[in-house]
Parts: structure tokens; C-alpha cells; sequence
């Protein structure tokens, strides 16, 4: 995850001076990123591993299994296979099952967008329109 944040504040500084005393006229940023790409920070903000891209295809295969009731439940509205299938390929099961002691000092489990945000402003937040359904978020 520091490579796209070096990588941001390194394209920032050569447009800024490449564009001179228009620089002085911007007034707001926005930050968007390819979705799906996961990172695991501490309590400080740091980054705890390597970035998991969207394009990673590791597969879980180790999980704990969900509780009776639950997959009764998600079998009863024709999901059950969908949920094992997401449990399955979701980078934070397989963080939690290959790497238990990277999981165990994960504060945030962020998309690359939240991590940078917060390198930008000290905040863990996100915009909704960077999220993606395939963990839960507040």
C-alpha cells in the first residue's frame, strides 16, 4: 500500500510544478481507486502486509465453517452457495486463516481508496461510492 501512496504524493509534486500558480486554484481532491484491493493497518495507520489486488485469485479453503442455523437459513433463500462461494475467495478469510498473527493486530481492514484517505487526512473514511459489497462497512 506505501507504493500507491509514494506513487500518489510523487505525481502530485511534479504536477504541481508543472502547473505552476494554478496549483494555488485548487480547492478540493478526490480520491478514487480500482475497488477490490484490500490492506490490513494497525492502530497507527500502518500497513501490516503487501496490499491483496482484485485481480489475486487465492481461494480459502481452510475456514472455520459458518454455524448450522445460519447456512440453513442462507440454503432456505437459495444463497447458501453463493455465501460459501464468497467466504471462499473474500482476502480477509485467507488473511485470517494463513496469517492469524497479521489478522490478530488488524485495527482496519481497509479498501486501497480508505487507506489512502486516511494517509490524506489521518481519518479512517471512505466515500459509498468506492465500497463494494463484498464486506461489511459502517
Amino acid at each position: 500500500a506505501n507504493f500507491y501512496w509514494e506513487s500518489l504524493c510523487e505525481v502530485s509534486l511534479e504536477l504541481k510544478n508543472q502547473c505552476g500558480e494554478l496549483w494555488e486554484d485548487i480547492i478540493a481532491v478526490t480520491c478514487t481507486t480500482i475497488r477490490g484491493s484490500y490492506i490490513c493497518v494497525d492502530k497507527d495507520g500502518e500497513s501490516l502486509r503487501d496490499l491483496i489486488l482484485w485481480l489475486d485469485k487465492r481461494e480459502t479453503v481452510d475456514m472455520e465453517p459458518i454455524k448450522m442455523t445460519t447456512k440453513l437459513l442462507f440454503n432456505l433463500i437459495g444463497m447458501g452457495e453463493a455465501v460459501e462461494l464468497q467466504r471462499k475467495v473474500s482476502a480477509c478469510n485467507w488473511i485470517k486463516t494463513y496469517e492469524p498473527e497479521i489478522w490478530d493486530k488488524t485495527y482496519k481492514y481497509l479498501l486501497l481508496s480508505g487507506y489512502l484517505n486516511y494517509k490524506l487526512t489521518g481519518k479512517f473514511i471512505d466515500s459509498c461510492a468506492n465500497m463494494i459489497g463484498h464486506i461489511p462497512f459502517d
